[in-house]
């Protein structure tokens, strides 16, 4: 009898456990397709990004405060970064803020902390975590939206919008919302589904009001042949590609002067939920001992806590990716130059416009300007 009542008490103990799992895995996934989303509605989001965008603010609460506080409330934050007694009343407390970045960082297990940092926590030696994060220095944050296409054409290709710092990511969402709210268009872009030259005229109007919100954007493509890639090698060198892309596109970005070390890279690419699960986190490791190698004194670093798989239908940044490297596929794979009988040839059309692809002597697909790069692995 206290047999079976033992193990009838495990069996709700472990079916207890499962159910608080999975509870904390749902509000986790809620919480980062919110913030993958560009969502800022309350000051745990508020926390989140910060945390997201300033990897420094993830060891030190008061570096966590000055930045949400010049990010969020700059209207209250005056000349020499004083703050006036009264404007207390309507900034967020900074207990809340550090109650939030605790439970980030402790419950759900994101923006973690550097491990000299948590040591010090775990040990409540709070003074010299604050002073070990004052003395690191601040990696300035890089945005990269990425998506893939051609995986069974001639080309594979995959395609990517940067954005180069916190003002611009954040304006870029906020555009791309506002444009929304005007057109009153709430279905997502996705280039193989456009299906009318509506579609395509709205296609062409959002991605036109991405190029209009920021004048410091870029957009990178990585063009490999298919037919050189042994068939069982496929998918790890779609994988592959997405590394290659991000490594050589921050340093031609450096080496143009766009961008100056120190630098955290985030990546969020289009989902694909038939392959992400282990390939992403193989991904991951590959891509952190990359930048290891390929910068030196760790000047550039890889954001482990957002390399991210994130579906298209919730974040408009991705759409953006789709549609870009879409068009890319067009050019490409069916050799377009100027039809515009068809939405998606439309789209590609206006596209390739805006960053003058042509031809060159080679057969090779070239842009016209520093804006847009195309890295070739293969010949075209």
């Amino acid at each position: 009898m206290n047999t079976r009542r033992k193990s009838s008490k495990s069996r709700i103990r472990r079916r207890r456990q499962n159910d608080s799992l999975r509870r904390k895995t749902a509000a986790i996934r809620r919480l980062m397709l919110r913030v993958n989303a560009g969502k800022e509605d309350t000051l745990l989001l508020k926390v989140a990004h910060t945390l997201n965008y300033y990897p420094a603010t993830r060891d030190s609460d008061i570096t966590l405060s000055i930045k949400l506080l010049r990010t969020y409330y700059p209207n209250l934050v005056h000349s020499g970064d004083t703050i006036r007694l009264n404007d207390l009343y309507n900034i967020p407390k900074f207990y809340d803020m550090q109650r939030h970045r605790a439970r980030l960082q402790n419950t759900y297990g994101l923006f973690r902390a550097s491990p000299e940092v948590a040591a010090f926590r775990m040990k409540r030696e709070l003074d010299q975590a604050e002073s070990y994060a004052q003395a690191a220095p601040d990696f300035s944050p890089v945005f990269a939206f990425a998506d893939e296409s051609g995986k069974t054409d001639r080309c594979l290709i995959i395609g990517s919008l940067w954005l180069y710092n916190v003002d611009h990511h954040r304006q870029a969402y906020r555009s791309l919302a506002d444009w929304r709210r005007s057109f009153g268009h709430r279905g997502e872009f996705h280039f193989k589904h456009l299906k009318s030259m509506s579609d395509a005229d709205a296609a062409c109007q959002f991605f036109d009001a991405l190029l209009a919100s920021t004048p410091l954007h870029a957009f990178k493509g990585l063009v490999a042949r298919n037919d050189l890639i042994p068939a069982n090698r496929r998918l790890d060198d779609l994988y592959q590609g997405f590394g290659e892309m991000l490594i050589d596109g921050i340093k031609s970005e450096i080496t143009s002067g766009r961008l100056s070390p120190p630098l955290t890279l985030h990546l969020t690419k289009d989902a694909d939920p038939a392959t992400d699960v282990f390939k992403m986190r193989e991904l991951t490791r590959k891509l952190l001992d990359a930048f290891r190698v390929e910068f030196a004194d760790a000047q550039v670093k890889l954001d482990s806590d957002k390399i991210d798989s994130a579906s298209s239908e919730a974040n408009d940044l991705v759409q953006i990716s789709d549609l870009f490297t879409g068009a890319l596929n067009k050019w490409l794979n069916q050799r377009i130059v100027d039809q515009t009988s068809k939405p998606k040839d439309k789209v590609a059309a206006h596209i390739g416009s805006h960053f003058s692809w042509h031809f060159d002597g080679n057969g090779k697909l070239v842009c016209g300007g520093d804006v847009c790069q195309i890295i070739y692995l293969t010949g075209p």
